[in-house]
C-alpha cells in the first residue's frame, strides 16, 4: 500500500531598587525653546502646538490601522480563465470558534514576539537590527495549523508537483480601516493602499498591488474595503502558503490631509527627518509614535509619551501605565505555557550597543517597547515548515526514513497520511 506523507512543523521559539520616573523634565519653554521651530516634524510650530495643548517634542500624525477579514479566497486558473486547479475559501465555520472578523496587526508585534521568546529567558534588552518595513507594514497573521492542514490533505499534488504551469493565482480579500479617537486629525482622504508577499529566498517583500479608493474616511468610522488581486506569481500559494504558512501583508502608501492640506507620505518625510519612531506594543493595542530627537534619552523618550507614568528600576523598564512587571518563575521557556496574565516589559533597540540608559537616540534609530505575555512568550512560532514525502511503500522491506528537520523540545509537529 502507498500513502502520501505530510509533515508540518511549527517551530517554537525558545531555549532549554531605585524607581525612575521620568528623570529629564519636559517644560513647555525651556532654555534656548523657539517657538518658530517645529521640534518634531509635523508641519506644526512649537508655539502653535504648545497653545492648543499639544506636545512639541511627539509628532501629531493621524492614526489609521488596518485590519484584515479572516475570510478570503484564493483561485488557481489557467491563463485562458477555463479551468481551475486550486480554490480555497476561507469562510466563517459556526463550528470555528476561534474565528475573527478583523485580524492582523503592525509587522514589528510579530517581529517583537519572536525575537523576545529567543531572549527572554537570559535578557530584558534586546540589541541589534529592527526592519524599517517592521513599522510600515500590516501583516496577517500566520495560518492557523487546522486550515493548513486541510489545505495540505485537499491539495496535495501541488505540493508534490511544482511549478504549476500555466495558472495564475487570483486572491479576493476584505480589508478595513479605521481612524483611531485619539488621532489628532479627525478625516482623510483618497487612501492609497499596497499589497506585498515576502520573496522567501531574497527575504523581502514584492509589491503585488496597489489601489487608491476615493474615500472620505473620519474618525470612529470604519471603512471597509474589497480587494480583487489578479495573475499573482503561483509561488505565493506553493511557497508562502502552503509551505509556510504566510500569507500577505498592507501597507499605507499615501493619504490625503484635509486639516493640514498636505499627504501622508509628505507628513511622514518631514516627521522622519526629525524624530525616532517608537513602536510600543501591549495585550490591549500597538501603537507607533515619533518622539523628537530633542529629546532623545529613554527617560525623556518615555516621559514624552507618557509623562510620569513610567517606572524604571535597576536598569530596568518595570512599569508602563497599568502594565508592571509580573512574569513567572520559571527555568525552561515552555513552563510558562498557559500563564496568560503574567508578562514584562522587554525593549529592543536598532542603534545603541549597550547601555540603552545612557544612550543618545539619533537619527536611523529604532525603538520598539513590548509588554510580552508569558504565554505568548513559550509558543513563539520561529518559522512554519511542510514536509511532502509524495510516496511511501508500507510493504516495502525496508522503512523510509523521512528527515523532519530543526525539531527541538519546545516544537509542533503534525503529521497527516493521506
Amino acid at each position: 500500500m502507498k500513502v502520501f506523507l505530510f509533515v508540518f512543523i511549527l517551530a517554537l521559539l525558545g531555549a532549554c531598587a531605585d524607581v525612575h520616573e521620568g528623570e529629564e523634565s519636559t517644560p513647555s519653554s525651556p532654555s534656548g525653546f523657539s517657538n518658530s521651530a517645529d521640534y518634531d516634524g509635523d508641519l506644526i510650530s512649537n508655539g502653535i502646538e504648545i497653545s492648543s495643548g499639544s506636545n512639541p517634542y511627539l509628532a501629531d500624525i493621524p492614526s489609521v490601522s488596518i485590519d484584515f477579514s479572516q475570510d478570503y479566497k484564493m483561485e488557481l486558473i489557467n491563463s485562458s480563465n477555463t479551468e481551475t486547479l486550486f480554490q480555497v475559501s476561507n469562510k466563517k465555520d459556526e463550528g470555528d470558534f476561534d474565528f475573527s472578523y478583523r485580524v492582523g496587526d503592525r509587522l514589528f508585534k510579530d517581529f517583537s514576539n519572536r525575537e523576545i521568546s529567543k531572549i527572554s529567558q537570559f535578557e530584558n534588552i534586546l540589541y541589534g537590527s529592527i526592519p524599517d518595513t517592521s513599522f510600515d507594514y500590516f501583516d496577517y497573521p500566520r495560518l492557523k495549523t487546522s486550515l493548513m492542514l486541510s489545505d495540505i490533505h485537499n491539495f496535495s499534488g501541488i505540493l508534490n508537483a511544482p511549478p504549476i504551469e500555466g495558472f495564475n493565482l487570483n486572491i479576493t480579500l476584505n480589508t478595513s480601516i479605521i481612524i483611531s479617537n485619539d488621532s489628532p486629525y479627525k478625516q482623510i482622504k483618497d487612501i492609497v493602499l499596497s499589497f506585498h508577499y515576502l520573496d522567501l529566498k531574497k527575504n523581502r517583500f514584492i509589491k503585488i498591488n496597489e489601489t487608491t479608493f476615493k474615500r472620505t474616511l473620519t474618525i470612529n468610522n470604519r471603512e471597509y474595503l474589497k480587494i480583487a488581486i489578479s495573475k499573482l506569481p503561483n509561488r505565493i500559494l506553493y511557497e508562502n502558503y502552503l509551505l509556510h504558512g504566510k500569507f500577505i501583508v498592507a501597507r499605507i502608501e499615501n493619504y490625503y490631509i484635509p486639516d493640514l492640506n498636505t499627504d501622508y507620505k509628505s507628513l511622514l518625510k518631514s516627521v522622519s527627518a526629525k524624530t525616532l519612531p517608537v513602536a510600543i506594543t501591549t495585550p490591549l493595542n500597538t501603537s507607533l509614535h515619533y518622539v523628537s530627537l530633542k529629546h532623545n534619552t529613554l527617560t525623556s523618550i518615555l516621559r514624552s509619551i507618557y509623562n510620569d507614568d513610567f517606572e524604571i528600576s535597576e536598569n530596568a523598564l518595570t512599569r508602563i501605565s497599568q502594565f508592571t512587571n509580573n512574569s513567572a518563575d520559571s527555568t525552561e521557556l515552555r513552563e510558562l505555557r498557559g500563564h496568560g496574565k503574567t508578562g514584562r516589559w522587554y525593549i529592543l533597540a536598532h542603534g545603541p550597543s549597550n547601555d540603552i540608559f545612557n544612550y543618545h537616540f539619533k537619527s536611523g534609530d529604532r525603538l520598539i517597547l513590548n509588554f510580552a505575555i508569558d504565554h505568548t512568550k513559550a509558543t513563539g512560532i520561529k518559522k512554519v515548515t511542510t514536509i511532502s514525502h509524495p510516496k511511501i511503500d508500507s510493504d516495502a522491506a525496508i522503512a523510509p526514513t523521512v528527515t523532519l528537520g530543526d525539531v527541538k523540545r519546545n516544537s509542533e509537529v503534525n503529521i497527516l497520511i493521506n
